[in-house]
Formats: C-alpha cells, sequence, structure tokens
C-alpha cells in the first residue's frame, strides 16, 4: 500500500488524469479511485499517472499502454523482470522517489532511456524555494536565486507549472520541483503540513508564497482587499524585489532580476528582432505587451500612441506580445508599424526578446520585472503600485496617474472584475488609472527614449 505519509513524495510526479488503484487514501487531490479491474475500462494513451501497490508483469503489460506519453506508473512494488519485459515494446524511464519505483512512458524506439542524473550536493547546504504564482512573481524570484547560487548553495525551486516554463534547464537550479496545483489541496493548514514534511531534507527553507500578493498587494476576495487606502499606503509601499530577501531574512537592498537565457535563445531573439527591423523598416523597435491578467494591467491608450507613430512617421516599431487575445486586441490596422506576435511566441521565447530590443513599454505585468532583467529601457504604466514598489534603474520611466485625475491611484489592490476599480473618464471599457494616462505623454516618453538611443549611437560611432 502506498502509504498516506509519503503521498508528498509523488505530487512532482503526478499530472491530471490521476487513477489511483492502490488501497487507502487516494494519493493527491482529485485522484480517481478504482478498483484494478475498473483500469481496463480506460482507453489507450489516456492517463498522465495510475498509482498502483504493487505490479506484477502480466499487470504490467495490461496497464502501460493506458498511459499517454509522458504519464507515469507510480508503484512501491514491481519486479526487475517486469520492468525488463517492457523494453522490446515502449520506449520508458525509470526514476527511483525513496521506495517508489516510477515508469514514465515516452515516445519514440523501444528501449530504456536513462534517468536524469540529479545534480551532486557534493557538501554544499541545500536551500529549498517555495514559489507557486504567474509568471511575474517567478521572475521577481530571480535575484534571490542568482544569490543563493553565488553563495554556493544547493538549490530546489519547488514551482507550479508556470514555474516550469520559466525555469527549465536554469543551470543555477539544481532542482526543480514542479508540481501541478490542481492535484494538491488549497486548504493553507493541509499546505502548511505538506511544506513541513518537505522541509525536513533541507538546511534552509524560504517560503515565498503570498510575498507580493498579500503582503505588499491586497488581492480581491480576501478581507485585507477592504483595508483603507492609507492603511494600504503604509503597509504596502515596499520594494517588491527587496521583499523577497526580506522573507528568506538577507538584509540585501536594490537587487534586480538575474534571468538566464541560452545563447541559442538570444541569438534566436537576435535573429527575430532584425527580421522584424527589415519586416517593418524601422531602426529602433519596442516590445509593447498588451495586457496581464488584471482587469486595471491594460493600457487603453496604446492605440493612440500607435498612430502617433504612423502619422508622424517616426523611426520606431512595435513588436506586440501577449496571449491568444491580444492577437484579436491589437488586430491588423497598424501593420506598417507594428508586428503582432501576440500568441505567436512561447513565454521564454517573449522574455527572450527583451534581450534584443530597444525598449520596452509594458503596464504592471511579466514584462515589467523582465524588462529590468536586460539592458533596455523601460516605460512602465503603473496602476495598482507606487514608485516605490518598482526597480526602476536611470533608464527607464516610471507613468502614473496625477492624482487629480485618479483619486484611487496607486490602489495596491489586483482586481480581477469589473466592478471593483473605479472605470475611466474618457473610456469607460478601461480602469480610471489606466484611463488617466495621456497618450501624448506616453509617445513623448518614447520619443525621449529614442533621442537617447539615437546619441548613444552617435557616440559610440564618434568613438569608433
Amino acid at each position: 500500500m502506498i502509504n498516506a505519509e509519503m503521498h508528498y513524495k509523488l505530487y512532482r510526479h503526478l499530472r491530471s488524469p490521476v487513477v489511483d488503484a492502490g488501497e487507502g487514501d487516494a494519493v493527491c487531490k482529485g485522484a480517481l479511485k478504482v478498483a484494478l479491474s475498473q483500469l481496463l475500462w480506460f482507453k489507450e494513451r489516456h492517463l498522465k499517472s495510475i498509482c498502483m501497490d504493487e505490479v506484477s508483469e502480466q499487470q504490467l503489460a495490461l496497464v502501460f499502454p493506458l498511459l499517454a506519453d509522458g504519464g507515469v506508473l507510480i508503484t512501491p512494488s514491481i519486479t526487475a523482470a517486469a520492468v525488463k519485459s517492457l523494453r522490446k515494446t515502449y520506449r520508458y524511464q525509470r526514476i527511483t522517489e525513496g521506495s517508489f519505483t516510477i515508469l514514465k512512458r515516452l515516445s519514440g524506439a523501444p528501449g530504456e532511456l536513462p534517468a536524469p542524473v540529479p545534480k551532486p550536493v557534493d557538501g554544499r547546504k541545500k536551500v529549498l524555494l517555495i514559489r507557486y504564482g504567474a509568471i511575474g512573481d517567478h521572475l521577481m524570484v530571480t535575484p534571490l536565486i542568482q544569490h543563493y547560487h553565488d553563495e554556493g548553495w544547493h538549490i530546489t525551486y519547488n514551482v507550479s507549472e508556470n514555474g516550469e516554463k520559466i525555469f527549465q534547464g536554469d543551470p543555477r537550479i539544481d532542482d526543480l520541483m514542479v508540481q501541478q496545483m490542481s492535484l494538491i489541496s488549497t486548504v493553507r493548514t493541509e499546505m502548511d503540513e505538506y511544506w513541513r514534511k518537505l522541509e525536513k531534507d533541507y538546511d534552509k527553507v524560504v517560503h515565498l508564497i503570498e510575498c507580493v500578493e498579500g503582503d505588499l498587494l491586497r488581492v480581491e476576495g480576501t478581507p485585507q482587499y477592504k483595508d483603507k487606502w492609507e492603511k494600504r499606503a503604509i503597509e504596502c509601499s515596499g520594494n517588491y524585489i527587496d521583499h523577497h530577501f526580506d522573507r528568506a531574512g538577507l538584509d540585501i537592498k536594490g537587487r534586480l532580476p538575474s534571468i538566464w537565457l541560452s545563447d541559442s535563445e538570444r541569438e534566436w531573439a537576435r535573429k527575430e528582432v532584425e527580421m522584424v527591423r527589415k519586416k517593418l523598416g524601422k531602426s529602433f523597435i519596442v516590445l509593447w505587451n498588451i495586457f496581464g491578467s488584471s482587469w486595471h494591467k491594460a493600457y487603453p491608450g496604446m492605440f493612440e500612441v500607435w498612430s502617433l507613430l504612423k502619422i508622424n512617421r517616426d523611426d520606431i516599431g512595435v513588436i506586440a506580445v501577449s496571449d491568444k487575445m491580444g492577437k484579436y486586441v491589437v488586430g491588423n490596422d497598424f501593420n506598417s508599424i507594428l508586428f503582432n506576435g501576440c500568441d505567436r511566441y512561447k513565454i521564454r521565447q517573449s522574455i527572450a526578446l527583451h534581450s534584443a530590443v530597444d525598449a520596452v513599454v509594458t503596464p504592471e505585468t511579466w514584462s515589467m520585472t523582465a524588462a529590468l532583467g536586460f539592458d533596455a529601457p523601460m516605460i512602465a504604466l503603473l496602476s495598482h503600485s507606487s514608485p516605490s514598489n518598482i526597480s526602476a534603474r536611470p533608464q527607464d520611466i516610471l507613468m502614473e496617474a496625477k492624482l487629480s485625475d485618479c483619486p484611487c491611484k496607486n490602489c495596491h489592490q489586483l482586481h480581477y472584475s469589473r466592478t471593483s476599480c473605479a472605470r475611466g473618464t474618457y473610456n469607460r471599457d478601461a480602469t480610471l488609472c489606466m484611463d488617466a494616462l495621456p497618450p501624448g505623454d506616453v509617445y513623448q516618453s518614447l520619443m525621449k527614449i529614442r533621442s537617447a538611443h539615437g546619441d548613444h549611437v552617435t557616440a559610440v560611432a564618434s568613438a569608433l
């Protein structure tokens, strides 16, 4: 039987749908408990995770075909002969996790693929960083990861699926522990118990859950969300990145994101931006992130800014990035000055583009943090945050609404419903803080950055 006390060891390997044919409690939240005889009700290549108490050679022959590529069979008891029987028919990988054997089905020619070799500890102290959240949340952890890497720690990073997209292959992380969030309990007492079990094997544990959204931002739906503006302004004025070091008990200030890119990612980004330069006939390329996850992370005046760029025939081209919805929001009306990259790039590619463009314009979403990890100047369109929250550099421009135009500015709240945030004066579909940023001011900020870039290029050319 799979001991319930050991379930936490398996979370990193489980993916939906999970079928548990073992005795005792279900191995995770959302697992379907079935009898062994009921396993054959499922279609082949349908399941991502199967848990069984013990597996004979005959059972393995019946059960393994039910797994999709990448799916796993988990058991505390299986014979070497049973595993060996797979070699002529399937491609698979055998992984050991404590007392468990995990057989992962792979695509390709039959045979056993060697299991990945964990990075050795080599006497290093072990730190566990725990952070579940959105893309921007993970990017804010990068300076802390760099710190522990520079200090010689063995780093385990426990993340959600978003973290896997960003950190897969990052050489600073010795053990990327990815778990599907829908398979673990969101009840805080049960999560605390899970983390206490994880903590046993580490010298230091840094909890970064709600490090920003909770400590420095009030989230819609929580009691703290209704705190008075004055209370929020006092308690939420800290710097977002500095606060990660506070959580770790480190008195370190002023660090910027440290985002790892491979040489091939940087080269791809360079070529992609050069392609856009040629396509648009513009020498200065701006990455413009269209919107983020919250209602106030979208700037309605972007179309007016693009119109000014188009009418004035400025030497500025735009790469628009976002998810699939952004593809239709951006449309095709600005093709002469804009390359619609929404839904074109994977997240690692979108991050890499920040290393190759000449400037970044972004509302308060992940791109604001990504931009700080590279050289290009940024125009940040602030909504819920105050300048004290942001680690801006000399070349960056932080734009916020005037208090007279937006009395609720710097609310330090995350709004997820349209009714929770004041509507714009001119654009009623927008939030007041975004609507109150004049497109002409954003355009002039772009001109300022473009002018400084031209002076820099001229100075470099003269020096040569």
